[in-house]
């Protein structure tokens, strides 16, 4: 049974310290098996402060993406690329200072600003139907934004250099790095050679794969490979980019849509992030 300390303390005289009050309950015979520190919002919103937005600009490279500068109360104002079609200058904003740590939104944030894009559209195992850690942070993703794809990588990639090759930025969900495997013919021998062909077709496509968590359950060598540097070899167009921290994912996704050299980019994340 899970206790709260907080509920406990209502029927208490005086404050007693939790480490001090786990020894008493045990002394008259209620054991505590063991402490565990709680939080409400991960992190404790620690790096988390308020700024008022001084200037708004448009980015030069990109058309939904605008330069902000923010005075946080600090020396000199921050400047921050916003993806928000609404900021403008005299709005309080929150913002996340350098080295902060956000939980368990970040890749829905990315999927959600992705999805707002005219020409992205999303497709894999599990994105419009639960079966993977994937399907989580698209559940905001309208469903006419999604195709569902059965097992198929090899067929799935080549589908979306097919997207790409008339208009669209597709965004191919694949769950584990190993299941990407089966779609190296296409990768490699198809979509990183595009730019190479002398065609003018510079399909852009965002191949988003995870390194398999080892939490709850760890999955076993089999889904925990990064074969990152092996792609790097084999690859000499697509940009392979880690988010080995939170900070990444957000920076990784606009880089991969807003980029205009006509490469392509496999994001690649580790869902054990603040475990």
């Amino acid at each position: 049974m899970t206790i709260s300390y907080n509920w406990l303390s209502e029927y208490l005289p005086w404050s007693i310290e939790p480490e001090k009050l786990s020894k008493i309950l045990t002394s008259i015979g209620l054991e505590v098996e063991s402490l565990t520190f709680y939080e409400n919002v991960k992190g404790g919103l620690a790096g988390l402060t308020v700024g008022e937005v001084l200037t708004v600009a448009q980015h030069p490279n990109a058309d939904k993406l605008k330069i902000t500068t923010v005075n946080i109360g600090a020396e000199a104002p921050l400047q921050i690329v916003c993806g928000a079609s609404n900021v403008a200058v005299g709005q309080k904003v929150i913002v996340a200072t350098i080295g902060t740590k956000l939980y368990n939104d970040e890749l829905k944030r990315a999927m959600n600003w992705l999805s707002e894009q005219d020409d992205t559209i999303f497709l894999g195992q599990a994105v419009r139907y639960g079966g993977t850690g994937c399907y989580e942070s698209l559940t905001e993703v309208a469903d006419n934004k999604k195709i569902e794809f059965p097992v198929v990588e090899n067929l799935q990639i080549g589908v979306s250099t097919g997207l790409a090759l008339n208009g669209f930025v597709p965004v191919s969900v694949v769950p584990r790095w190993n299941f990407l495997l089966c779609a190296t013919d296409q990768i490699v021998n198809h979509l990183d050679k595009m730019m190479l062909m002398g065609t003018n077709c510079n399909p852009k496509v965002i191949i988003r794969v995870a390194v398999g968590s080892e939490v709850p359950v760890d999955p076993q060598d089999q889904h925990k490979g990064n074969f990152s540097e092996a792609f790097r070899l084999m690859c000499k167009t697509i940009e392979i980019i880690e988010c080995k921290e939170i900070a990444d994912i957000m920076p990784a996704y606009i880089k991969a849509y807003t980029r205009t050299d006509g490469r392509s980019t496999i994001v690649v994340e580790f869902p054990d992030y603040g475990k």
